[in-house]
């Protein structure tokens, strides 16, 4: 069985702050420690994968913060879709494996990295991003997961959690629970 699991990435926001906004808007979560100026929200909801959960929490974070957004799902390490917020609209998406649940194309969609790049500050990574989106080398959508993170500034190993791994104390090595604080 492959990794379940959906993430929110905003740079520029602090740990404190978006820990606030979580409990503001009645969402149960987590939020990690701040890398690069990067923090990843964990949202107990948008873990089941609902879309429609997924759109809502994003929305209404990136309202509140006033920052862009990331929000990724990977779904059994077949799938990788994400959903980038600015001012509660989704300004991109991209989906790794859009005929993934109905034995179509398979071809990845979506996917602005110059998007991406502005709301990561990261503009000089823009043709390695476009790489990664596009690249059918991947064999596991955590893997392409974890290199989206790394070329957008991102820890890897706290972009690629959810909720349910935190919760329960699944740790990839090298993080630890003093690197979240828990939003309820």
């Amino acid at each position: 069985m492959g990794g379940f699991y959906v993430s929110f990435a905003v740079h520029g926001a602090s740990q404190a702050g978006l820990a606030d906004t979580l409990k503001e808007l009645k969402c149960r979560g987590f939020v990690s420690k701040d890398v690069n100026g990067i923090n990843v929200c964990y949202e107990e909801e948008a873990d089941s994968q609902d879309e429609d959960v997924i759109l809502a929490v994003g929305t209404r974070v990136s309202k509140a913060v006033g920052k862009q957004v990331l929000a990724v799902l990977n779904h059994d390490d077949s799938v990788l879709m994400y959903w980038l917020f600015k001012a509660g609209k989704v300004v991109d998406t991209y989906n790794s494996a859009p005929g993934y649940f109905n034995d179509e194309d398979n071809t990845p969609v979506g996917g602005d990295t110059k998007k991406l790049c502005t709301a990561f500050a990261t503009k000089e990574a823009s043709e390695l991003i476009r790489e990664i989106l596009t690249s059918e080398d991947y064999v596991f959508a955590v893997e392409r997961h974890e290199a989206l993170a790394a070329a957008l500034g991102m820890d890897p190993r706290l972009a690629c959690l959810g909720f349910e791994a935190i919760n329960s104390g699944e740790f990839p090595a090298g993080v630890t629970k003093k690197d979240f604080v828990k939003a309820k």
